[in-house]
């Protein structure tokens, strides 16, 4: 009961830091870089000490979980800075004007060529969702903006080269492209041809602050390093929860637990697929929270990446305020769907189902 209601309280925690606010949000980078910062200088001074020494004698478990979380942090801050900068720099070059021209009519052509420009568009979650409405906006199909949100931070090089390195193993992040691209194409066809409609009511609104670039008379190198430091503050934002929510799972969770999720492929699915959506990672830096639950089902570890850029908290609350509620509830459900059947379908060609 005490784990159930400490994930009901993240996930309402992530929720209410999403929305977007001017003094809410620079308020929980400072306290996220903050508290990365003192355990990091904790962990490299803890043997010189004698009282942190001495502590983390005794206690062995907070040792191996703090130092679990700054590894997995110091891992993740290369790619976090290299998919920031090109996702700043398509933001600035890529207007939606030109996503509408690149993009044709069609409705299922469109889908594919929005999932081809995902693969080559290194964005954030946070990125994806006010271009996607402004792609709309411009006159692309639903369909094919949804499709192009969910493909770009699920497909893009970055993105693929971080989960072969956080699992040093090719076929993953293999196995995580192809689940990924067919997940996308599922959402962008579910979104096309049953859900279209969530997206009719669409009408030009105020930007809201999640990386909208400013569009005040600021110079080009302006913009692109305040979109360029949003993206990356914002990700290693969400990457800290993550590391930390993982440290305390994998060091501090009881045995029996651990056994029981190990031992149940299914079970270990549908526990994966939670933290996926309540724990809001970037996707960026989540193989390698990934990678810290080894011990479970590979299976369920792709569930937990295909899953993660598509639908979580933090998403639906941005996806809420710039899309609508309905049309949120469409992408999570088609996201959750596709996830699921496309997880299967790759594990099972892996040979991870049994």
């Amino acid at each position: 009961m005490e784990a159930i209601r400490y994930g009901i309280s993240l996930g309402i925690g992530i929720k209410l830091m999403t929305v977007p606010s001017q003094s809410s949000l620079p308020k929980l980078r400072q306290i996220s870089l903050s508290i990365f910062v003192v355990l990091g200088l904790v962990i490299l001074s803890g043997l010189r000490f004698p009282i942190l020494h001495q502590v983390f004698q005794e206690c062995p478990k907070l040792h191996a979980a703090t130092a679990t979380f700054v590894a997995l942090c110091i891992g993740v801050i290369p790619f976090i800075l290299l998919g920031s900068m090109a996702s700043a720099t398509v933001a600035i070059m890529m207007t939606p004007s030109r996503w509408a021209r690149i993009i044709p009519a069609h409705p299922f052509a469109a889908i594919l060529i929005a999932a081809c420009c995902g693969m080559i568009t290194p964005s954030c979650e946070c990125a994806s969702v006010p271009l996607a409405r402004r792609m709309m906006l411009s006159g692309v199909p639903a369909g094919a903006a949804i499709t192009f949100m969910v493909a770009a931070p699920s497909l893009n090089p970055v993105v693929i080269y971080a989960t072969m390195t956080a699992f040093n193993s090719w076929q993953i992040a293999m196995a995580r492209w192809t689940a990924g691209l067919m997940a996308v194409i599922g959402v962008g066809m579910i979104v096309t041809f049953f859900g279209h409609r969530a997206f009719n009511k669409l009408v030009p609104v105020d930007e809201l602050v999640c990386h909208s670039v400013s569009r005040q008379r600021v110079s080009k190198k302006n913009q692109w390093l305040q979109a360029m430091s949003h993206d990356a503050l914002s990700s290693l934002t969400f990457v800290i929860i993550g590391a930390g929510c993982a440290a305390i799972a994998t060091t501090l969770l009881p045995r029996s637990f651990m056994s029981v999720v190990q031992n149940n492929i299914l079970m270990a699915i549908l526990v994966m697929m939670g933290l996926a959506m309540m724990l809001s990672l970037c996707s960026l830096g989540d193989a390698f929270v990934a990678a810290s639950f080894s011990a479970l089902p590979l299976a369920s570890l792709l569930v937990f990446l295909v899953l993660g850029p598509i639908i979580d908290l933090k998403l639906a609350a941005l996806m809420d305020g710039m899309l609508g509620v309905q049309a949120t509830k469409v992408i999570a459900l088609a996201g959750v769907c596709m996830a699921l059947i496309s997880t299967i379908i790759v594990a099972g060609i892996w040979g991870w189902l049994s």
